[in-house]
């Protein structure tokens, strides 16, 4: 009787191992192959930044095009912190970043939103968006939805499919060059 149940068994899990081990197998080099895309899109882009000191129009919807490639769809973040000297006292400063979100940058490149201060000499609208030398500048992109493999794994384990996202940061000091 256990030899039986052994026969039957055996082969039914054999069969399932051949499907989902090589299905896994893929889903995870998918995952990989679109990390690493991810990663080197956002590292050029953050380079191409920090070196330029200039965000165009251009040269941001470049920048989407080549994350949608990655067949995911990426929640960006942009954080561009602007050096600034804090009046202490007689003839001290200290150094103090202001930061400027995705919005504020937006509203300079694609022309659209509040300037950073409406109704003053930078109503900049339409026009790049320019870092002075010494400032930080961040970018993040996050995919929407969890990626490929990780979703499969989920469906397979009988989860919730949520998959682990993608993420990409990169950034520096503008006017680095490396």
């Amino acid at each position: 009787m256990d030899n039986i149940i052994g026969r039957i068994v055996a082969p039914i899990i054999l069969i399932i191992l051949m499907i989902v081990v090589p299905l896994v197998w893929v889903a995870t080099g998918i995952d990989n192959t679109q990390r690493s895309a991810a990663d080197r899109i956002v590292n050029m882009y953050a380079s191409e930044v920090r070196s330029t000191g200039v965000i165009t129009k251009e040269n941001y919807e470049a920048f989407l095009r080549n994350l949608q490639k990655t067949g995911e769809i990426y929640d960006i973040n942009i954080v561009h912190e602007s050096v600034v000297a804090v009046p202490e006292g007689k003839g001290k400063f200290s150094k103090s970043f202001k930061s400027y979100g995705k919005e504020d940058i937006l509203a300079y490149v694609e022309g659209y939103g509040d300037d950073l201060e409406p109704g003053t000499a930078d109503d900049t609208e339409g026009a790049d968006y320019r870092m002075k030398t010494g400032d930080y500048i961040t970018i993040t992109a996050t995919s929407v939805n969890g990626s490929v493999g990780t979703r499969y794994l989920d469906a397979a384990n009988g989860d919730a499919v949520k998959g682990i996202k993608i993420n990409a940061t990169a950034g520096g000091m503008v006017g680095n060059k490396k």
